[in-house]
């Protein structure tokens, strides 16, 4: 760790050096603090969206719940992310059906369906179902049209796009539009 000794500690020195959040540069009222009187059934650490969900949750189902932060609410990664929540795995769901078997990816993806709910009900405001698309390039297209047509096949929401507005029409030859995806504002969650 250099530049910082023997006097850090974990994480001080990525703490010192990082730049304020773009989504925390809005004023905003200040997150009252509790007094901290009292047992607590449970300890949450870190308040980002993971921690913050999570002692709603267990708040919710009566739970005393006490989170312990230590910058500012959502001011380290969940503040400095992009905000998408998307459904279904990191790999591909045709993938996903090759590798796990299409009742198991179809599963998956339900899954994920569920938890985007879940956050919606949770965060408000801070969550917009926008939808997105996954653009193809010539070469591209033939394994975007079957990412497509798994998706079609297993009853998910999917559309195929074979005319794009310019300027995307001169970069691309089609694309699957996602329409339930999710851009979550996280600080303001």
């Amino acid at each position: 760790m250099r530049g910082c000794g023997r006097r850090c500690v974990p994480g001080e020195l990525a703490s010192r050096h990082m730049t304020e959040s773009y989504w925390l540069t809005e004023p905003a009222e200040p997150v009252a603090r509790a007094a901290g009187n009292g047992r607590a059934d449970v300890v949450v650490i870190g308040a980002g969206v993971t921690g913050c969900s999570c002692a709603l949750t267990l708040a919710q189902g009566g739970l005393r719940v006490r989170v312990h932060e230590a910058r500012r609410v959502a001011e380290g990664a969940s503040g400095r992310n992009g905000g998408f929540a998307m459904h279904g795995l990191a790999i591909s769901y045709r993938t996903a059906r090759e590798r796990f078997g299409r009742d198991t990816a179809t599963a998956l993806w339900r899954f994920t369906e569920r938890n985007l709910d879940r956050m919606e009900e949770l965060a408000g405001d801070a969550f917009r179902r926008v939808g997105s698309i996954q653009l193809a390039v010539d070469e591209e297209v033939e394994a975007v049209r079957a990412e497509f047509e798994a998706l079609s096949e297993d009853g998910i929401a999917v559309e195929w796009v074979d005319k794009l507005a310019p300027p995307l029409d001169a970069l691309y030859s089609g694309g699957i539009l996602l329409p339930l995806f999710v851009i979550v504002t996280v600080v303001f969650f």
